[in-house]
């Protein structure tokens, strides 16, 4: 990557830890009352796929999807107003953290159920088949998710139709408190479905990885070459949800947990444009400082906005 790419997504990196920081200090108020899941250590996969999807592409998420609509192209203002139930929200406050929505940048679907997305985006890859669009569908999951059966049986239907998708598998080793090798028979997530599609293996706290595996893949799926895994080994810093503390260690070692924090890719990135010219540390600084603002910003704007009406309560519901 050119200094100038590494640039860019520092920042948009830096913007969903800056953003999930203040979400998670803010959230102690008991003022948002929807549940909420960290996506900060994992902000290099959301960004390096983002980055290589048009605004007509779309990504289906889970519960651990903040990041996700950020990097897609999402509106700060509107998803924190969706925290806070607003009727300004991207949901129109009817959602909260978990149940995110945004077609105008693409983001078509979050949902708490575990690999619940997973279909629906390969039901989407089939329609832009039919439709001859070229466009690509992008499934977020977890590493827990990979098991659940639906899982399995959209990858081969994706695989016999040669879809337009890519299914990535967001592996930070825990499904919530359970380690991987305590649930899974194999070393990666990826070897369950290496003999049914084309599938990578990558460090998901390098942004270049992630970058440079990202092009290829989202090309081999819009070329209609077939859909793709891309297994992205991360790790989340905080508790698998926000009102547990991150140092919780009963169910993982703190020097597990400390290693990982020396992979941060925020900071991995940082250092690498610092060494390439260290004349650039202002700049980045800079960038910090706007961010900020920003999000400042967002804040002040969803605690003035209004909640929807009571009049409005069903409106938009079908079951």
């Amino acid at each position: 990557m050119t200094i100038e790419a590494l640039k860019d997504s520092y920042g948009k990196m830096k913007r969903i830890r800056l953003l999930e920081e203040k979400i998670n200090e803010e959230f102690k108020k008991q003022l948002m009352r929807t549940p909420l899941h960290s996506c900060i250590g994992q902000e290099a996969i959301a960004v390096g796929i983002c980055n290589h999807l048009t605004k007509q592409d779309t990504i289906y998420s889970n519960h651990r999807c903040h990041g996700h609509y950020i990097a897609k192209g999402g509106n700060m203002r509107a998803l924190v107003a969706e925290l806070y139930n607003r009727e300004t929200g991207c949901s129109k406050g009817r959602g909260g953290s978990m149940h995110i929505i945004d077609r105008a940048c693409g983001v078509e679907l979050t949902s708490s159920i575990v690999a619940g997305t997973v279909p629906v985006a390969t039901g989407n890859a089939l329609a832009y088949t039919l439709k001859k669009e070229n466009n690509v569908s992008v499934a977020f999951f977890g590493d827990g998710a990979s098991e659940e059966g639906c899982v399995y049986e959209s990858i081969c239907f994706a695989a016999v139709r040669k879809l337009p998708i890519v299914y990535v598998c967001e592996n930070n080793f825990y499904a919530m408190y359970t380690a991987m090798e305590k649930r899974e028979p194999v070393k990666h997530i990826a070897d369950k479905f290496s003999n049914i599609l084309k599938t990578y293996i990558i460090d998901g706290n390098d942004i270049e990885s992630v970058e440079k595996t990202a092009k290829e893949a989202i090309a081999y799926a819009r070329n209609r070459k077939g859909p793709v895994f891309l297994e992205c080994e991360t790790y989340r810093f905080m508790n698998h949800y926000e009102s547990a503390s991150a140092k919780d260690f009963w169910y993982r070692d703190m020097k597990e947990w400390e290693a990982w924090i020396e992979k941060c890719p925020i900071e991995r990135s940082r250092s690498k444009i610092i060494e390439m010219n260290k004349n650039l540390e202002t700049q980045l600084k800079d960038i910090d400082t706007g961010i900020i603002r920003e999000i400042n910003d967002a804040f002040e704007f969803a605690i003035n906005s209004e909640y929807p009406a009571p009049k409005d309560l069903y409106k938009g519901m079908w079951a």
